[in-house]
C-alpha cells in the first residue's frame, strides 16, 4: 500500500484499467470498517457511471477489461492509447484476479445488474460482447462463467 492515507477518490475505473492490483488493495482496505470510509460512500462509489466507460459502473467496467482486447482492434492500428476505455491495458486484467475484484465489487454493494449507456446489463454485454461491440476481449470465458454463475443466484 502507497505511504499516504487511502482516500475514497484514489478508487477510480482509471486505477482499475491500469493497475487491478492495486485497485483490489485499496477496496479490500476500503470495505474495513477501521477505515472510517462509510458504506453507502464505497458503494455509490462503487455504482458512478463516468462517461469514458460508456455510463458502465465498476462491475460493469471491469466486465469490459478481463482477457486480452480481440485481434481485429489490436492490428487495426486505429486505436491507440486513451481511445477507448481499456486501450491502457491491451492484455487485460488476469481471470483470476477479475473474480476476486468481482466478488470484492458485489460484498461492498456493487450493482451488478445495472446497465450501460446501451440499455445492457453486464450479463447481456458478456453473452452478445462479439456481435455487438468492437471492443470485445479474448481469453476470459472462466471469468464470464463466473459471472454469469453469480447472476444467476442472485
Amino acid at each position: 500500500m502507497p505511504n499516504t492515507p487511502i482516500v475514497l477518490n484514489d478508487l477510480s475505473l482509471q486505477l482499475l484499467e491500469k493497475d487491478p492490483e492495486l485497485y483490489l488493495e485499496v477496496l479490500t482496505y476500503l470495505s474495513q470498517e477501521e477505515t472510517g470510509c462509510a458504506k453507502e460512500d464505497l458503494k455509490a462509489k462503487l455504482n458512478e457511471t463516468p462517461y469514458e466507460t460508456w455510463h458502465s459502473n465498476h462491475a460493469f467496467s471491469l466486465c469490459r477489461l478481463v482477457g486480452k482486447m480481440n485481434s481485429e482492434v489490436l492490428e487495426s492500428g486505429e486505436y491507440g492509447e486513451a481511445s477507448y476505455y481499456g486501450s491502457s491495458n491491451p492484455e487485460g486484467i488476469d481471470e483470476d484476479l477479475a473474480i476476486s475484484i468481482f466478488q470484492m465489487i458485489y460484498l461492498c454493494g456493487g450493482d451488478i445488474f445495472a446497465k450501460d449507456y446501451y440499455d445492457k446489463t453486464p450479463q447481456e454485454w458478456l453473452k452478445e460482447d462479439k456481435d455487438t461491440s468492437l471492443f470485445y476481449r479474448v481469453n476470459n470465458e472462466k471469468f464470464k462463467d463466473h459471472v454469469l454463475e453469480c447472476c444467476r443466484n442472485k
